[in-house]
C-alpha cells in the first residue's frame, strides 16, 4: 500500500526546524510544543444529519423499502431531531469524537501500524487544542524553546523520524476541517444507531405525527 502521507524533510537539522516551528500552547497549568487547533464549527441541522446518516437508515429500514415508508420515518426523524436539540448532538458528537483519538489505537500508531506510546490530552477553555503530552517516552509538558530542541537533538534516529512522522500524519488528520467533518459524523452516528434505531418502530406510528412535505429540501408541517 502506498504511504497517503509526505515527509518532505530528511536530515534531522530540517526535522527538528519543523518540530521546534510547528507551533504549541501554553496556559496556566503548563506548556506544551506540540498542539493542534481542534475547534469546530459545525452543521448539526437537520438536512446535515440526514444526509450523513445514508447507510445507517438503510440499516434500520431494509432494503425493501416504499416511498410512503421513507417519507414517514423522515418525518419521524426530523421531529425527533427537534426533540433533541441540537446541543444534545453537539455534546455527542464532541464526546466520540475525542474518545476517538483518546481512547483508541488510530491516533497512536504509524500509518504502517507502527505501534507509538502516545498520550493525548485536550487543553484550552473550551478544549480546543489537542496536545500530545507524551511521544515515544518523552514527556513534553514543559519543554519549549531550547529545552524541546534539545530534546530532539538527543533523541535516537528511530525514535526522532517517529516522532516525526507523527506529527505529519497528525497535521493533516487534522487540518482541512476535518475536526468539524469527524463532530458531525459522530453526532449523526449516535442520532440514528443509538437513539434513533432503539426507538423507531414502523408497525406502531405515532398518531400525533403531522402531515408533512418536502419540496425542495425543505420541510413544512401542517397539522392533521
Amino acid at each position: 500500500m502506498k504511504c497517503p502521507y509526505k515527509y518532505p524533510h530528511r536530515s534531522r537539522k530540517d526535522i527538528v526546524e519543523y518540530l521546534t516551528e510547528f507551533g504549541g500552547h501554553s496556559e496556566r497549568h503548563g506548556s506544551y510544543p506540540i498542539a493542534f487547533n481542534v475547534k469546530v464549527d459545525v452543521d448539526l441541522s437537520f438536512a446535515t444529519i440526514w444526509e450523513l446518516g445514508g447507510e445507517w437508515i438503510k440499516d434500520i429500514l431494509g432494503d425493501n423499502i416504499n416511498a410512503d415508508d421513507l417519507h414517514t420515518f423522515k418525518l419521524y426523524c426530523y421531529l425527533q431531531h427537534e426533540t433533541l436539540g441540537t446541543d444534545l448532538l453537539w455534546e455527542w458528537g464532541v464526546e466520540d469524537a475525542r474518545r476517538g483519538i483518546t481512547e483508541s489505537d488510530g491516533y497512536s500508531m504509524l500509518w504502517n501500524g507502527t505501534v507509538l506510546d502516545v498520550v493525548w490530552e485536550f487543553h484550552g477553555r473550551s478544549g480546543g487544542w489537542l496536545v500530545p503530552t507524551v511521544i515515544e517516552g518523552s514527556n513534553l509538558e514543559g519543554l519549549v524553546g531550547d529545552c524541546f530542541e534539545e530534546l530532539l537533538m538527543e533523541m535516537g534516529w528511530k525514535e526522532l523520524c517517529h516522532f516525526y512522522k507523527f506529527i505529519v500524519q497528525c497535521e493533516q488528520d487534522f487540518g482541512d476541517n476535518k475536526p468539524d467533518r469527524e463532530v458531525e459524523y459522530q453526532a449523526a452516528f449516535n442520532f440514528f444507531c443509538n437513539h434513533i434505531e432503539h426507538d423507531w418502530d414502523s408497525t406502531q406510528p405515532d398518531p400525533e405525527l403531522p402531515v408533512a412535505n418536502w419540496e425542495r429540501g425543505v420541510l413544512s408541517i401542517a397539522k392533521k
